[in-house]
């Protein structure tokens, strides 16, 4: 019988593999959003008026990210690191078409 159980743990090491990682300087509560070609460490902190306290590092661990950013896009009152799909140096993207821009 054919098991799907070496497949799943594959695509999770594949996965894993495809991250980059950790540089000594990130906070361990930073987590990588986006592609390895387009992501950051991230950090979202608490929310400010009109948007998030964000910090965020890339893969060398040099800081590129503080400050508020604000949703641009449908209202919410969390976002999810989950939701992020890419970084691009200038805007955070979220699986739903949302946008949120440095303020």
């Amino acid at each position: 019988m054919f098991s799907l159980r070496p497949i799943a743990v594959l695509t999770v090491v594949c996965a894993m593999a495809c991250l980059p990682s950790r540089p000594r300087n990130v906070p361990e509560d930073a987590t990588w959003v986006g592609s390895n070609k387009e992501g950051c460490f991230l950090k979202i902190g608490k929310r400010e008026f009109a948007g998030w306290h964000f910090e965020g590092w890339d893969k060398e661990g040099k800081q590129i990210v503080d400050g508020i950013w604000e949703l641009d896009g449908i209202a919410r009152a969390n976002i999810s690191l989950k939701s992020i799909t890419r970084f691009d140096g200038q805007v955070f993207y979220l699986e739903d078409g949302a946008k949120i821009n440095r303020q």
